[in-house]
């Protein structure tokens, strides 16, 4: 429908996926020719992975430069997704008469909006945070490289739950109170409760990786956080999450550095949104390698 309705003319999708099925890690092998790791990349994913290697599909990315890898030695990102999952979101493009070319991670996506956006600073320790409506992706960066990426089921729907079960009212008035909208015979500040109740939820899962990448890096501590996603949207959800983690937040605009046709294009409506679509603008920056 969005893509009859916007009377798009390309053929070409990229998608991404996450979730659980997908498993990012950074790992360190024997020194060896990119082609000698194309054959060599199933057996040394196996050691990684938690799934039967004949059920994902498996890539990786040579990290240049890391200090992890000792001479003889070579760091790459290895990426594993269910090969089921791949399949279910290809299959819904080619329903829509869509030729799937790229399907890329969404913490990568992001990664890919902050970069063409902001100046990454090699010094500094970034996390990249996009909150969804049912899944976060967290994404550090350490030295202009991703370092550590995991993905937790927690996002904009637990908020509308949980009003949902607090004040027993149905899916859309839940939405409207999590949006700050008045509602007959609820309080807003009772509302207020339970979307903070929430938020400490995120943000403990959040501190809890952010711990986990400290304990495992020599304690390298996080100089900055960008927020995006559906729920970065929130009124004053930067300086919530800066309080409880101690850490300066920034919420990310994926359009920082893009010009936008005021001609054609609602350039308000577009800033209003942005941090919603930062792995969408991440996706948009894909080529099509060919060779």
């Amino acid at each position: 429908k969005a893509y009859k309705q916007y009377k798009a003319k390309g053929k070409y999708a990229v998608i991404s996926v996450s979730g659980h099925s997908v498993i990012v890690k950074k790992i360190v092998v024997a020194d060896m020719s990119r082609e000698e790791l194309e054959s060599a990349i199933e057996t040394e994913a196996q050691q990684y992975i938690p799934f039967d290697i004949e059920d994902v599909n498996v890539d990786f990315q040579i990290l240049e430069t890391d200090e992890a890898a000792e001479e003889g030695e070579m760091a790459i990102l290895l990426v594993a997704v269910k090969k089921e999952k791949v399949d279910e979101h290809i299959g819904l493009v080619r329903e829509a008469k869509l030729d799937p070319i790229v399907v890329d991670v969404d913490a990568f996506a992001v990664e890919n909006a902050f970069e063409l956006n902001y100046e990454v600073d090699p010094d500094l320790v970034v996390g990249l945070v996009d909150i969804g409506a049912g899944t976060m992706n967290i994404n550090i960066l350490q030295g202009g490289v991703s370092s550590f990426v995991r993905d937790i089921s927690i996002g904009g729907d637990h908020y509308t739950e949980a009003i949902q079960k607090e004040f027993n009212v149905n899916f859309d008035v839940a939405e409207r109170l999590k949006r700050g909208q008045l509602v007959e015979g609820i309080v807003q500040e009772d509302v207020l409760a339970i979307v903070n109740s929430v938020s400490d939820d995120i943000a403990v899962e959040i501190q809890r990786s952010f711990d986990f990448f400290r304990a495992s890096t020599m304690d390298v501590a996080i100089d900055k956080l960008y927020l995006s996603g559906g729920c970065s949207l929130f009124g004053g959800i930067d300086r919530f999450f800066e309080e409880k983690l101690g850490v300066e937040v920034e919420i990310l605009n994926p359009f920082r550095n893009i010009k936008i046709n005021s001609r054609k294009f609602d350039v308000d409506y577009i800033e209003s949104i942005a941090p919603q679509v930062a792995v969408a603008v991440g996706l948009a920056l894909r080529r099509w390698e060919t060779q």
